[in-house]
């Protein structure tokens, strides 16, 4: 799940995210994202485009 998130992070800030940037994109994560990571993995491709789309889309509530 960090990798995930930090590699999306970082393609779309152009920096690595701080432990509680990740936890805080974690918690925000819509729950169908969640659910589909527990089902194919965190490291499936539409998981990972999905968590990028999700984190481009609401940079607002995630850049601390």
């Amino acid at each position: 799940m960090e990798n995930t998130i930090n590699d999306c992070y970082v393609d779309i800030i152009g920096k690595k995210p701080s432990n509680e940037q990740i936890n805080v994109i974690y918690n925000l994560l819509p729950q169908h994202i969640k659910d589909d990571a527990n089902k194919w993995g965190w490291s499936d491709t539409v998981v990972g485009d999905n968590v990028c789309i999700w984190i481009s889309d609401n940079l607002d509530k995630i850049i601390c």
